[in-house]
């Protein structure tokens, strides 16, 4: 008799045991789920923001990747606060297209394409940002440059009157003129260059006829070669 006893107590000991074990594994691994998810809340869906694009340069047409998920930035060499600045615009360090002259900063948040020009259009107003813009990325060695406000533009046109109208049209404003003998060209300035716009700039006046060539000005700019 003592024996069975003896046994049925050993017997629901490890039954006991065992319910105690397998509901502690369920914690751990519900708690191990709930932290993978919320790690996820805030890694930006980028199935939409990358895809190809082109302009021209020197009649040859260069093809690059465009991100609408990523800004790339100039600091003041005396500016510090980089954190601070991540913090307040929801960005984290894309360390993958950084350089040592400018970073590039990844949106942790979808955003409409206005929204996103608002954003930028902020971000331009910090005192410590030199250039902030949009990245042409190579697509064979990711190298990246950020497009600039400006276009540079070598006119096939020479009526002034003309030209004045096309850049009334598209919202451009003249910041450099040079007569060669080849004809005209000039620096432009976009008004409001955000999502892109400046490259789409350049591919409508060459489509239009009216310039020999239109590129996007660059900082720390690369040479596409897409041969």
């Amino acid at each position: 008799m003592l024996f069975v006893f003896l046994g049925t107590i050993l017997l629901l000991t490890s039954i006991l045991l065992r319910k105690i074990y397998y509901k502690k594994k369920d914690s751990d691994d519900w708690r191990k789920s709930e932290s993978y998810s919320t790690h996820s809340e805030v890694v930006l869906d980028t199935s939409n923001t990358l895809e190809y694009d082109y302009f021209f340069r020197g009649g040859v047409k260069l093809i690059f990747i465009k991100d609408l998920s990523k800004v790339g930035v100039s600091f003041d060499s005396s500016f510090k606060e980089k954190g601070e600045f991540m913090k307040k615009y929801n960005l984290i360090e894309d360390d993958q297209y950084s350089y040592p002259n400018f970073k590039v900063f990844r949106f942790l948040e979808n955003m409409s394409d206005e929204e996103r020009k608002e954003l930028v259009q902020s971000m331009k107003t910090e005192k410590y940002i030199n250039v902030i813009g949009d990245l042409l990325i190579h697509p064979d060695n990711n190298s990246t440059s950020i497009i600039l406000d400006r276009i540079i533009v070598h006119w096939k046109e020479s009526d002034y009157e003309k030209i004045n109208s096309i850049l009334k049209e598209k919202g451009l404003e003249e910041l450099n003129k040079e007569m060669s003998s080849r004809g005209n060209k000039s620096i432009l300035k976009v008004n409001h260059p955000s999502n892109y716009r400046v490259v789409d700039v350049c591919n409508e006046l060459v489509a239009s006829g009216t310039v020999h060539s239109a590129e996007p000005d660059l900082y720390s700019p690369l040479i596409l070669d897409n041969k």
